[in-house]
């Protein structure tokens, strides 16, 4: 795939870096396509972050494979079975990724749905650590979060003019209005305005 986008390997992983520093992962620098140890090749927890919240909100149909337990390939030959094992430990855990290299540690990106949380754990010293300090991590997220509901917005306009155009109006959606992330003591203090330009 790196071949095929890139040219080559190298090239790449040029573009990855690239792009790392685009999204804001000041402390990522990428040596290869695989992840494997390399010299100057890290990241931390918090880049991690931003990579796996990048992933979800651009391809959320990523979780329709992350969150696959177990498959089959050969005519049931040989079975694959998820290397997160939060999947059937954790309800809400919808994936995201685990690694293991001698230079990182145990690792795990885990997504939780809900609040669409993302716990990242790098370095741990085995599998088991690894899930527990994750489920910690959600654990608390999700005891101390809501998502809140954007507040009614009363009366609104729903059409609003335009100017050159063949059409004099346009209509007005407020349906798609995302939910708002907010402390539980907070949950109540949210408040909603509409401002919207004269014409178009």
């Amino acid at each position: 795939v790196a071949e095929l986008v890139g040219g080559s390997e190298p090239a790449f992983v040029e573009q990855m870096n690239v792009r790392a520093a685009q999204l804001g992962m000041k402390d990522t620098h990428f040596c290869n396509a695989c992840g494997l140890d390399a010299e100057g090749h890290l990241s931390t927890a918090r880049d991690v972050a931003i990579m796996s919240r990048q992933i979800l909100t651009t391809c959320p149909e990523v979780l329709h494979y992350t969150g696959i337990w177990s498959d089959s390939l050969r005519g049931g030959k040989t079975q694959l079975i998820n290397t997160n094992k939060l999947l059937k430990r954790y309800s809400g855990v919808t994936g995201l990724k685990t690694g293991t290299t001698g230079g990182a540690g145990v690792c795990v990106s885990a997504s939780g749905d809900g609040l669409d949380l993302i716990a990242v754990v790098l370095g741990a010293d085995s599998s088991k650590e690894r899930f527990e300090s994750a489920a910690a991590l959600l654990d608390y997220g999700f005891s101390h979060y809501q998502a809140a509901p954007m507040p009614d917005l009363g009366q609104r306009p729903l059409q609003l003019p335009v100017r050159g155009s063949g059409e004099s109006t346009i209509p007005l959606d407020y349906t798609a209005l995302p939910q708002r992330v907010l402390t539980k003591k907070d949950g109540g203090a949210l408040s909603a305005r509409v401002e919207l330009p004269q014409r178009l």
